[in-house]
Parts: C-alpha cells; structure tokens; sequence
C-alpha cells in the first residue's frame, strides 16, 4: 500500500503559465477588446483552472491520489507575480530557455529526476478542465505511453506520459491547427501507445469566450 506521500511523487502535474502580463497574453483578443479585457479574460481563466484542479493535492480518498503540483511559469524571474495570482501554495519554478517543446520537455525531465512515474502538463486556457479530467489521465497512464486532451483548436490542452520522452517534442508546429495531429504521428513513429481524452475548448479567441460563456450559461 503506497501512502500518500509516496503517491504525490509518483504522481505530477505541472501547470505551464505566463506571467499576467498586459500586452503579453491572449494577444488575438486584445486585439479586438484591448488589452485590459485580454488579461482579465486570461486571469479568470487561469483562476478557474488552478481552483478547479485543488482536490488533486487534497487527501481526501473520495476525491482523487495525492499529487504533486507544479506550476512552471516565463518569463523566468516571474514566479512572484504568478503565486500572486494562481496561489503560493504551489511549487514555482521558470521554464528556462528555448522554443516551447524544449521547454516542456524540461519540465518533464525534472518531473521524472525527481521520482515520479506519470506526468501530466497542462495550462491555464482550457475553463473546462478540471481534477476528474487530470485524474484520467493519470490511470491511463497506467496502460498508455502517451495521453492526449484534443483542444477543438487542433491542439491539446493535456499531455500525459509515463517516461522521459524527449523525441516527441521535437520538430512540432507548436501554436498550430497540427500540433495534435503532428504529436501523435510522432507518438506512433516512436512505438509509444496513446489515448485520447474528451475533446474541449481552449480560449484563444473573442468567439472562443463568447461561446463557452454561452455553454457555460446554458449548463447552468
């Protein structure tokens, strides 16, 4: 029987995040609302994903395993002005250098050199995304290589994988309508196996948050 400290390491989560910056984020719709509505739109959404994944790092048996969580934030130096805005309660660390595959697989590097056996990254766009879809993933992981969350934009907004796999992040057309499709051609050329989780929506556009308010409105 694994207690809960032992199940936090073997289990991680890392959170890739950019500093709530004006000017910096969700530039395509402030391109269209300016830029205070951009980072507000960008604040509430990264609020709501970090408040949504809290019963993953709780005890609580009825919820989900203990799991370590780390936010992973640029620009390097940010980490302050990032606790301040998703919590200090969470490890922060910079993401370093180098295009955003060298990046994550970083990330995951020291994941892994730290002990765990599943990793997961995802980020702050996705307002759907919560512990029950990051908890899937992990028990996946258990007969999968590779776990993918399908954004409906053509890339995804979770990874899973249960090893150091640096060739897969390597020649991707990152922030692309082929990001998915590219990683899991790449997945397949490495022998690795992969699942598919639900299909949801990151925000990236005014009609991207216009439509999930409108859903959100009408779920309610």
């Amino acid at each position: 029987m694994v207690d809960g400290v032992a199940e936090a390491v073997r289990r991680a989560l890392i959170v890739f995040a950019r500093a709530p910056q004006a000017g910096r984020v969700k530039t395509r719709i402030a391109s269209s609302l300016g830029e205070a509505s951009a980072l507000a739109i960008y604040r509430t959404l990264g609020a709501r994903v970090m408040r949504q994944l809290v019963p993953l790092v709780e005890r609580d048996a009825a919820h989900a395993s203990a799991c370590r969580v780390v936010v992973v934030a640029t620009p390097d130096g940010a980490g302050a002005e990032v606790g301040a805005w998703l919590g200090r309660h969470w490890t922060l660390e910079d993401q370093g250098t180098g295009d955003l595959g060298a990046r994550m697989s970083d990330a995951f590097h020291r994941r892994f050199a730290e002990g765990a056996e599943r990793v997961v990254i995802v980020g702050t766009d996705c307002p759907d995304l919560d512990w029950r879809v990051v908890d899937e993933a992990f028990r996946q992981l258990e007969s999968y290589d590779v776990v993918v969350g399908p954004a409906r934009d053509g890339g995804y907004y979770l990874l899973g994988i249960c090893r150091p796999v640096p060739q897969l992040f390597q020649n991707i057309p990152w922030s692309s309508a082929d990001t998915m499709r590219a990683t899991l051609v790449r997945a397949s050329s490495l022998g690795l196996s992969a699942w598919l989780l639900t299909r949801m929506p990151d925000i990236d556009t005014v009609d991207d948050w216009d439509t999930w308010r409108l859903t959100r409105r009408e779920s309610d």
